[in-house]
């Protein structure tokens, strides 16, 4: 599906090597009013009748919808729940060294909450 699929358009260019991170919808500065999914174009806001929670980078300017992370970055083996997810992604020390050095590569469905990214870099 991946390389035929209608959706990509070359975003890996600003993607690979994003932290992603699952998040309600936050405008990336003020008096922004919405912002559209990274892949099918889904509408991102605070009013209820759009999107309200995806997948984020950490400064809120690119957003993917759930369907779109299932479909290009969520690892469909992995039945491993978030706490486990991010336990597997601390005790790889050289992940957490390319985190801090912003180097991360994108790895299908490695994302941290933002909480632990921050406590890396304190």
């Amino acid at each position: 599906m991946h390389g035929t699929d209608w959706r990509l358009q070359g975003q890996e260019r600003y993607l690979k090597g994003a932290l992603l991170s699952k998040q309600k919808y936050t405008p990336h500065r003020a008096g922004w009013e919405h912002d559209h999914c990274e892949f099918c174009g889904a509408k991102f806001s605070e009013q209820a009748e759009d999107l309200n929670v995806g997948y984020t980078t950490v400064d809120h300017y690119h957003w993917i919808c759930e369907g779109c992370f299932a479909d290009f970055f969520d690892d469909d083996d992995d039945d491993m729940t978030p706490e486990e997810a991010t336990q597997e992604i601390l005790d790889d020390p050289e992940f957490v060294e390319s985190i801090r050095r912003g180097e991360a590569d994108a790895k299908a469905g490695r994302t941290l909450p933002w909480e632990i990214v921050r406590e890396m870099f304190q």
